[in-house]
This record gives structure tokens, C-alpha cells and sequence, in this order.
């Protein structure tokens, strides 16, 4: 009469001829020793260690699980045998280090092309850990939208020389699709709380070799890839405004009229058709209202604040922006073959940044 067992199989894989054998029952366990020129199963004679000491059936335990984890369900296994295809599969890798294991090896066995969707130190991650300069050493076609800023501006310069980079305004998903076969969703934690450490975002991620769910998430991908922007696309000339120029002997209570009038923070002192100068809102603060100075009596030479730092029209805006980060300043004079053309303040250089993806994306 035959039974049915409830039992569970996985089919594991080794690479080598020697591999454990062993049972776990309760606080016991046999562990069984395999000549190494001998693994007939028609064999049946064996050789077993039995022992019920803790740290030994512990260990053996947490390597039965390791397997277990690691091993595919049989009847997939058989599937995959019969039709020489691997099976389709969707899953929720709980453990970030399970999922990072998986992860790497797909990505180190890339062929073709890798894309993928991350936050800001989602790039600092990626030029860190990942492995983008030997995926590029064997062709393989790397493409990553992020969002782009001050902070993470000059790793997507390093990273380009490996890969395409393009901006988008806010990451909503995270997700890697690896030569259109495998596809990995990450979790999306909130921006005050994610951190560039390679196992923050490996804990849950979903997994799937799906043909149409993989297809589906790359068609989308590739549409906010040919709507993205490029970040070189827009000059520092884009998003300058005429400036407001005043001369060297202009009194301060002129300066604050033209800026007025002109709804500017700052004006340019210019003397002969170059460049003196700049006097903003705060040098007028600091200089003449709280040292109480008249500002009639107060002349635009002896507040202005100077060299003026400026960048050239032709130069990448988020370029603009790294330059007044660095300087610890808000605006910038925009010069074209050396004659002044415009200011750029830090506002209207982020506000062009997003309204330009805002449109595209």
C-alpha cells in the first residue's frame, strides 16, 4: 500500500565530488562520512558519526538552512532539466545578505546591458560597491537615473566614464534589470533616513525572472530613460538673468533703488566695462545698516564684495551650482569670450533644474 509523505524537497548544486550528508533529529544528528573515490549510491556499506552535542548539531542545523535557502524546489529543478530553460520566479529576499549574494551574481554574470533607477546615494553606493568598471571592461551596457545634485555631482562624473547617467527629478522606485532576464525592486526608504551603506537598501527586495513582468518594467524604464535629461544639456546661460550693473561711484541709497526696481538681490559694479564687483542684500546689511553708515553718504566702491567669481556661459549648469558650493557664495557672473552676459543665482539655477525635468519627465 502506498503512503504519501509530506516532505519537502530542494535541489542543491556542488561543484565538487565531496559534499555533506548528514540527518538532524531534534538535539541529535548522524553525519555520514563519503569516500572521496566513492559516491555510488548502490553503496551500502557507511560510515556514520553520531552525536547529540549542542555546537555540533547547532552548526549543522545553520548549514542545513544555508542549503535549504540556497536550493530550488525539485520539481522546478526537474522542469529546468526537461526543458534546459530556468524556471520563472518571483520572490521576496528577506535577508539583505541572501539578496546581495544574488544580486552580485547576476551582475557579475551580466552579458549585455544593466539599468536601473536609484536615489542620490544610490550613486555613491553604485561607485563604491558595485562592480560598473568590470561589467564596462566586458561590454557590458550600463544605464542609471538618479536624481543629480550637489552632493552626488562628482561621483556621476567618475561613474560616467563607466556608464550613462541621467537625471530624474525623485527616485519613486528603485529597480535594477539585469540583460532584460532578471529584475530587482529595492525598498525606497525615506531620504532623511537612507544611508550610502551597501546593505541598506538589500533587506526585501523583490525578485523576478518573469519574461513579461521584466519586459513590461524595462519598456517603462526605457520611456523615462528617452524623457530624461541629461544634465550637460543645460548651460549656465539657460538659466541667467541680465544683470543689474551699477558703477563704482553709485551711492548705496542708488544701489537700493536699482535693486528695486529691478526686483534683484544684487547688483554688479562694472567701471569701464569690467567687472569690479558685487553688492547683494547682505553686504548692504552688514556693511551700512549695522554699522550705521548713511547710505547717501556711502559709495558702491567701499561695500562691494570682490573678485566676483564667474563661470562661462557655455558650461554645464549643475557645474554653476558646484562652483558656488565650493566658494560658499549664491551667485555667479556668466561670462562669453571674456565680456559679461549675465548673473546666475543658486534659485534660479535648481528651479531651472527641475522645471526642465519636470517637462521632460
Amino acid at each position: 500500500m502506498d503512503m504519501y509523505l509530506p516532505i519537502e524537497w530542494r535541489s542543491i548544486n556542488f561543484d565538487y565530488r565531496l559534499y555533506p550528508r548528514f540527518v538532524v533529529r531534534d538535539e541529535e544528528a548522524i553525519f555520514f562520512i563519503t569516500p572521496k573515490e566513492d559516491t555510488s549510491v548502490s553503496n551500502r556499506e557507511d560510515t556514520g558519526l553520531w552525536t547529540n552535542s549542542k555546537a555540533l548539531v547547532h552548526v549543522l542545523k545553520a548549514l542545513f538552512e544555508e542549503l535549504w535557502r540556497d536550493g530550488i524546489n525539485v520539481d522546478r529543478r526537474i522542469r529546468e532539466i526537461e526543458t534546459g530553460k530556468p524556471p520563472e520566479e518571483t520572490v521576496i529576499i528577506k535577508e539583505a545578505q541572501e539578496a546581495y549574494r544574488k544580486f552580485r551574481e547576476i551582475v557579475d554574470a551580466a552579458k549585455e546591458e544593466i539599468i536601473t533607477v536609484t536615489s542620490p546615494k544610490g550613486i555613491v553606493r553604485i561607485f563604491e560597491t558595485a562592480p560598473v568598471r568590470q561589467c564596462f571592461e566586458r561590454g557590458v551596457k550600463i544605464r542609471i537615473m538618479a536624481p543629480i545634485d550637489l552632493d552626488n555631482f562628482e561621483t556621476a562624473q567618475k561613474l560616467s566614464k563607466y556608464s550613462q547617467i541621467r537625471h530624474i527629478d525623485v527616485a519613486h522606485m528603485r529597480i535594477a534589470i539585469v540583460d532584460n532576464k532578471h529584475l530587482f525592486q529595492f525598498k525606497t526608504p525615506p531620504l532623511d533616513k537612507e544611508t550610502a551603506e551597501p546593505m541598506a537598501s538589500f533587506d526585501n527586495v523583490l525578485y523576478t525572472n518573469d519574461p513579461e513582468y521584466v519586459q513590461r518594467t524595462r519598456e517603462m524604464l526605457n520611456d523615462i530613460w528617452n524623457r530624461s535629461l541629461e544634465i550637460s544639456e543645460i548651460r549656465s546661460e539657460a538659466a541667467m538673468r541680465v544683470p543689474v550693473n551699477v558703477s563704482t561711484s553709485a551711492s548705496v541709497s542708488k544701489v537700493v533703488e536699482d535693486m528695486l526696481r529691478n526686483n534683484v538681490g544684487s547688483v554688479l559694479v562694472v567701471e569701464d566695462r569690467q567687472l569690479i564687483g558685487i553688492i547683494t542684500e547682505k553686504d548692504i546689511l552688514d556693511r551700512v545698516i549695522k554699522t550705521g553708515r548713511k547710505p547717501e553718504n556711502t559709495y558702491a566702491n567701499e561695500i562691494m564684495s570682490k573678485p566676483v567669481v564667474t563661470i562661462d556661459a557655455d558650461r554645464p549648469l549643475i557645474e554653476a551650482l558646484r562652483t558656488m558650493r565650493n566658494s560658499g557664495i549664491r551667485r555667479l557672473a556668466v561670462v562669453k569670450e571674456g565680456k559679461l552676459v549675465g548673473i546666475l543665482t543658486e534659485r534660479r539655477a535648481l528651479e531651472k533644474i527641475e522645471y526642465k525635468n519636470s517637462k521632460n519627465i
